[in-house]
């Protein structure tokens, strides 16, 4: 996500759509990749003379696609020729239903204008994407030495610094190999206001064992920070978009959702900005920036088979 949105500052001419699979139940159907893909481009290119598929028309989506967005990029609909930069992340999440991991639906040619980004696990989706010619970088863990250059230079962009043996004891651990780990726990130390109590601090993130783990401990400090008055704000927009299909639109869908457990707008708003970086917002549409932070939430905010059931979305 934050390199997607660096690469969009950087390129304003160009056309970014990311998808992340796994942030919600929709996202890991194949299906629904292709009918993102086609309705961000008729937005993008507003199109008119293109209409995209029925959402859960996934015969009809399948067929199409091919065909649309080759149309939708040739030179009749995309006269400027800007380039489109495709981005599918966690591809390894994808419902392995209807062959889905044979990866059948992702087009063999894509049009001269189109760039596509795909990021997996080691398995059966990498091993077809090598068959196919992609390209693949590796993402190895972070050495001791990296972890120590991106951990001061982090921090250092936020006005922060940590004492060298806080440094050493971040940098030793194992989970901080993980990019993301490392950036949820140095943002959680970053508005930690007790300097006194930063060396238990420290510890408490380090003693998660992966980064869902981190994200549950960041999602307490959320809710005791913001949740005094005991509205349950956090826990319940995070159980509420959970509990959708596709994520929620917020004017529509999650204020009128919120209202009838009784939390004003400028209230949620406010636990918004606070969340940021757990959500991804896209064309007024809120849904969860990656899995780990929907496998917290379904571990801290939805106890018991039912939770999500009792919602009613």
């Amino acid at each position: 996500a934050n390199w997607a949105k660096r690469y969009k500052e950087h390129h304003p001419e160009d056309m970014v759509i990311w998808h992340f699979t796994g942030c919600s139940s929709a996202s890991t159907k194949y299906s629904h990749i292709m009918w993102r893909i086609m309705m961000e481009l008729e937005e993008m290119l507003s199109l008119r003379n293109l209409p995209v598929p029925d959402h859960d028309d996934t015969e009809m989506i399948e067929k199409e696609f091919p065909r649309w967005h080759e149309m939708a990029m040739g030179d009749r609909h995309n006269p400027r020729k800007r380039q489109l930069v495709l981005i599918v992340d966690a591809i390894n999440n994808l419902d392995s239903r209807n062959n889905a991991m044979e990866l059948v639906w992702l087009p063999l040619i894509l049009p001269p204008t189109v760039r596509l980004i795909l990021s997996t696990a080691p398995g059966k989706a990498l091993q077809i994407l090598l068959r196919r010619g992609y390209e693949e970088v590796k993402m190895e863990p972070l050495e001791e030495g990296e972890r120590k250059a991106f951990l001061r230079m982090y921090l250092r962009k936020n006005s922060k610094k940590l004492t060298e043996k806080q440094e050493l004891h971040i940098a030793e651990a194992e989970q901080a190999g993980n990019p993301r780990f490392l950036k949820v726990l140095l943002d959680d130390l970053s508005v930690f206001g007790d300097f006194q109590k930063l060396d238990t601090r420290i510890q408490r993130d380090l003693n998660a064992k992966t980064t869902a783990n981190l994200y549950e401990i960041v999602l307490e400090r959320i809710e005791e920070d913001h949740d005094k008055d005991g509205k349950d704000i956090v826990r319940t927009i995070m159980s509420l978009i959970y509990a959708s299909r596709n994520g929620l639109y917020q004017d529509t869908e999650l204020d009128p959702l919120l209202a009838k457990h009784h939390i004003e707008p400028h209230e949620s708003a406010s636990a918004l900005v606070v969340m940021e970086e757990l959500l991804f917002h896209s064309s007024g549409l809120i849904n969860f920036s990656n899995a780990d932070v929907r496998h917290a939430v379904v571990d801290r905010s939805m106890p018991g088979s039912g939770a999500k059931e009792r919602l009613h979305i």
